[in-house]
């Protein structure tokens, strides 16, 4: 499937809307990596629905 194409609601993800400043405005704390300490990792909170961002818990990806 296309990155841009969304099965759920046919829409791509530049019909989403603003995305509010908790996800814009993360600071990424890099560190080496729990399980590959020669790799960094750095986690961030991502929204569970980009179409509806405020209306749930986050995600943490990391």
């Amino acid at each position: 499937m296309p990155a841009t194409a969304n099965a759920d609601s046919g829409r791509g993800p530049g019909d989403a809307g603003p995305v509010p400043a908790r996800y814009t405005g993360q600071t990424l704390d890099w560190q080496p990596c729990a399980d590959q300490p020669a790799l960094d990792c750095a986690t961030m909170a991502v929204p569970r629905d980009w179409h509806h961002p405020g209306a749930g818990a986050d995600l943490s990806i990391a």
